[in-house]
């Protein structure tokens, strides 16, 4: 089977999963590379499951200890169930297609945790479609507040 992760889309478009690989309605995968931001060779392909209700990207603890990505701080996440947990917060760089964050808040996750979060899509300028079900290009905001003349 050939992947449509094989070879990189155009800007865009960017891929997802065929339909085998959909998880839930409205969610899909997505292939990305990680690495620690401090040292560029000590990187892992992840496939991600795009969820923009999660605030942070989320890896398992062990892929992150294996590229030495080490934790900055213990963070208070809630759960889609209610309950809080703290779980431990490092950085790790991004790169989906032609995409990338050289760094993004990710979280020590357990070891089926794979998720792309919305700080991590924000940063690379992606949103998700839910009908197509792939990563899409959106403007970045840039405003700026202009006071108005005073009469």
């Amino acid at each position: 089977m050939n992947s449509p992760c094989a070879s990189f889309c155009d800007s865009s478009t960017l891929i997802s999963m065929n339909e085998n690989a959909f998880i839930a309605m409205g969610t899909f995968k997505i292939k990305a590379k990680v690495w620690n931001p401090f040292d560029r060779l000590k990187e892992a392909e992840v496939e991600l499951i795009v969820d923009s209700g999660s605030t942070y990207t989320v890896l398992p603890k062990s892929l992150l200890e294996d590229i030495k990505v080490k934790p900055i701080r213990m963070i208070r996440l809630r759960l889609a169930d209610s309950r809080v947990v703290e779980k431990a917060l490092g950085e790790v760089g991004i790169a989906i297609n032609e995409y990338v964050a050289s760094a993004t808040p990710v979280v020590f996750g357990d070891e089926d945790a794979y998720l792309l979060g919305a700080v991590a899509m924000e940063q690379l300028s992606l949103a998700p479609d839910p009908v197509k079900r792939i990563l899409v290009p959106v403007e970045a905001l840039l405003m700026r507040f202009h006071e108005q003349d005073s009469l």
